[in-house]
């Protein structure tokens, strides 16, 4: 991410000075991306294609969203605001990530400090041998880890899948964080699309693809489509999806836009304050979790020092009886 940032940070850069496109790709961009620039850059000078033709040669490089809004650029002459829009995208997303592994580290290591004393106890309690202590932490430590891995190479397999979605914003907590961030992503991506020159219609299909979640996404996709074949509104499309539910102040603020012709302006201000709940929500989890990890570690050493006295002092009683 951090590289992607100052790839667009520099595309920008070269575009306001007025260098020559093809030598701006030429340049020493960071990592991956220097080798995809010249590539691309070979294909502009030899092959006569666009910018964003050259991109839709790497899609596991660009995103969608990427090339819709290079192409705008291209056809509206405004190269340098969508590039410098772009590393403001992803400067966004970066942030939100970040917050979002912040949050979730101490829970993490509340947890592997209880998956370390869970076995020790049982180890003191019950007199099993150090190899089934051994084990037993290590499957413990290793649990969130595999996790992360089977997410890691399974999700993408999962990332059109509704059902999959769904599940996921019905996790209490979780659920309402993924709204917030979606909700984020595409307000924000639509203003940029707006101001890109891209139709109501256009720019919330575009932004549609911002969204993680495949049930957000598709329900995005479906107001863009009721605003391009219906010919409605995008306030009276998003008013008739079940985005609407609990969102009267959003469904406020785009009529608002709308009826006002600053519907950049409002979607800017949906998205900051989509933000600014997905970081209250973050904050929230963050104290919370400990809390639960703490609870449940006390509930578990509770409930060993009760079965230790009853192996101590009632068994035996309950033997002489």
């Amino acid at each position: 991410m951090k590289k992607r940032i100052q790839f667009y940070n520099a595309l920008a850069t070269l575009e306001e000075a007025g260098v020559n496109r093809i030598r701006a790709l030429r340049q020493h961009h960071p990592g991956n991306f220097g080798r995809v620039a010249k590539r691309m850059a070979d294909m502009v000078e030899n092959d006569g294609a666009t910018l964003h033709e050259a991109m839709e040669a790497f899609p596991a490089v660009f995103s969608g969203f990427e090339r819709a809004m290079v192409r705008v650029g291209e056809r509206t002459g405004t190269l340098d605001r969508i590039f410098h829009s772009l590393e403001q995208w992803y400067v966004l997303v970066r942030n939100l990530r970040t917050q979002l592994i912040t949050a979730l580290l101490y829970p993490l290591l509340v947890y592997h400090v209880a998956a370390v004393l869970i076995p020790l106890i049982n180890f003191f309690v019950e007199k099993g041998s150090l190899v089934t202590v051994g084990l037993t932490a290590l499957a413990l430590v290793s649990l969130p880890w595999a996790l992360l891995l089977l997410v890691y190479f399974f999700m993408p397999l999962l990332r059109d899948n509704a059902i999959v979605g769904r599940l996921l914003l019905s996790v209490p907590l979780i659920g309402g964080i993924l709204r917030k961030l979606d909700g984020s992503r595409f307000f924000r991506a639509y203003a940029l699309s707006l101001r890109a020159g891209l139709g109501a219609g256009d720019s919330a299909e575009t932004a549609a693809g911002t969204c993680a979640n495949p049930a957000l996404r598709r329900a995005f996709g479906e107001v863009a489509e009721a605003v391009r074949l219906e010919g409605l509104t995008f306030g009276e499309a998003y008013g008739m999806s079940p985005l609407y539910r609990n969102s009267e102040t959003v469904a406020s603020l785009i009529q608002t836009g709308e009826a006002t012709g600053r519907m950049e302006e409002m979607a800017e201000r949906v998205a900051n304050q989509y933000q600014a709940e997905a970081e209250t929500a973050l904050r929230r989890m963050a104290t919370i979790l400990p809390v639960l990890a703490y609870l449940g570690l006390a509930a578990y050493i509770g409930f060993q020092i009760v079965a230790f006295y009853k192996r101590v002092w009632f068994d035996p009683i309950n033997e002489l009886l």
